[in-house]
């Protein structure tokens, strides 16, 4: 773990920082805080999440930071509740002008922060208006080709039997529409020392895909399990598809024998594992199979992961 992994790590939490500017404005416009209020504030914040803030930081926000930014937002209700004015205290007083200021920079904090999140169609206007023509021309350009490139996985994905398992690394928005199966995995899943991809019956790559599930950089191995190995579970978004990684998949998942090509076009490599090995399907995890353990003693185990 290097300073640039945190880095990257604390760049997923941009969204969960929006909510401070808020404990400044509550401070300001109605009282700081002291002794063990300031403590069990900073205790529901902080504490009560505890295990999340640590799973953000260690393997990036994503939906990880969901907790901490409820905790954070109980906290400020918790602290807006400290405060000693009454009403008629309240409707008298006058905002201070640093509310006012921190109220604005939150709202452009917030825009900043979420911008990623809006929908593609839209970005392109805003990325001319903030002096970013060549971005906004590249990315109409992978707009028009992304409909069709998710329209082509898709139609690959759905040709096959529903009770075969897959592994996928396509863009976000198509993800939907392919989950028609049980039996389905993201690429950076591994089960007892081996990817998914490597026990599944197919394997799924969109070879033109701009938004796809999973961060990868070539650059980190001269094989994509290699790869895989030195890459964390990035959420960041528009994570595009390389050349160089296509090249990877194709030569060395069919290079080394462990797949073959079923299907490959322009959009699409689909890819099928010569040797699938079925995932254990624990009876515990079967309808109501989890109330065998109700009443059972946990026992740990350790258990040695099987080399490659």
């Amino acid at each position: 773990m290097t300073p640039d992994f945190f880095a990257r790590n604390l760049k997923t939490m941009w969204p969960l920082f929006t909510i401070l500017p808020s404990f400044a404005m509550a401070g300001l416009v109605f009282g700081w805080p002291t002794g063990p209020q300031a403590l069990l504030i900073a205790g529901l914040a902080l504490v009560s999440s505890v295990p999340y803030w640590g799973e953000s930081f260690a393997r990036g926000g994503g939906h990880h930071i969901l907790p901490p930014f409820i905790s954070c937002y109980l906290a400020l209700l918790r602290m807006l509740g400290f405060s000693r004015a009454d009403d008629g205290d309240r409707s008298r007083r006058r905002v201070p002008v640093s509310a006012l200021v921190v109220t604005a920079g939150f709202l452009l904090f917030s825009f900043r922060v979420q911008s990623n999140l809006l929908p593609s169609a839209l970005k392109p206007p805003l990325y001319r208006l903030t002096g970013k023509a060549e971005k906004a021309k590249a990315l109409e350009l992978s707009l028009r080709v992304e409909e069709a490139s998710n329209r082509a996985v898709i139609a690959a994905v759905r040709s096959l039997p529903p009770e075969k398992s897959l592994v996928y690394l396509v863009n976000n928005r198509a993800v939907g529409f392919i989950m028609e199966r049980s039996d389905i995995w993201q690429c950076h899943d591994a089960f007892q020392g081996r990817y998914a991809f490597d026990r599944s019956d197919y394997f799924v790559v969109q070879k033109d895909g701009i938004d796809l599930t999973c961060c990868l950089d070539a650059s980190r191995g001269k094989d994509i399990r290699t790869v895989f190995d030195r890459s964390s579970d990035d959420f960041r978004n528009e994570c595009p598809m390389t050349p160089e990684l296509v090249e990877l998949f194709r030569d060395g998942l069919v290079g080394d024998g462990s797949h073959r090509i079923a299907m490959e076009n322009e959009h699409v490599l689909l890819l099928e594992t010569t040797h699938p090995s079925p995932f254990e399907m624990p009876a515990t995890t079967m309808g109501f199979g989890w109330t065998r353990n109700l009443f059972k003693k946990a026992k740990l185990a350790s258990v040695p992961l099987p080399a490659r």
